[in-house]
């Protein structure tokens, strides 16, 4: 599966430069930028996910932490359109080291799982704060969504599981929402590779701190 995505990339990535090295127009120019940018972060999310599916080391690199937030807030601005987003970003947090790669993964799962769950708030909003303690660099998530009922929080990891689309039988979801079941089930075992825990309600994660 890995290859066959990795040869549609190519493909984008292949076309967008060509294009780009005859573009006279600079908003055509600017999306064309845009697309090529989102192929080659596809291209390196999936060497993420082969390694990380392999048990293989991932890739540690320190880098700001809040940088890759932002990163990924701007991915998503079109899901984010009328969401009110707060950010409480601690001025003294360290770099984070970490595979940048899987990070921003995390992040947009957990961020995607909020724009789901605000699908039917009348006044939606998210707070992304970060912050440190006791050695620890910490990112929570919140939303006032609809959240998860008790009686399912003990399965939120587990692989497959899922309360949207057809399984939504609370009427929790916008029409059309869908889920995989494994995106939760991603963000805890990448938290678990770099040495992190992962906690919900709020989504919050304390990475630890290395020199």
């Amino acid at each position: 599966m890995a290859h066959d995505f990795n040869n549609t990339l190519g493909v984008i990535m292949g076309n967008s430069e060509l294009a780009l090295m005859d573009c006279p127009h600079p908003r055509t120019r600017k999306t064309l930028e845009l697309v090529l940018e989102q192929a080659i972060r596809g291209k390196n999310l999936t060497r993420n996910l082969v390694a990380f599916a392999k048990d293989h080391e991932p890739k540690q690199e320190f880098f700001n932490l809040d940088e890759k937030i932002e990163l990924v807030v701007d991915l998503l601005k079109k899901d984010l359109e009328n969401i009110p987003v707060i950010r409480e970003y601690s001025p003294d947090v360290p770099e984070l080291l970490a595979d940048p790669g899987m990070i921003e993964h995390a992040v947009v799962n957990l961020i995607q799982n909020s724009i789901h769950a605000l699908s039917l708030t009348r006044r939606p909003k998210i707070i992304i704060r970060t912050h440190h303690q006791t050695g620890r660099i910490m990112m929570e998530i919140e939303d006032n969504g609809c959240g998860i009922p008790p009686e399912h929080l003990g399965e939120i990891f587990d692989p497959s599981f899922t309360l949207k689309g057809s399984k939504d039988k609370g009427g929790m979801y916008k029409t059309g929402i869908k889920g995989t079941g494994y995106g939760m089930s991603n963000v805890k075992n990448i938290s678990s590779s770099i040495g992190a825990e992962f906690l919900s309600i709020p989504y919050r994660i304390r990475a630890q701190r290395l020199p």
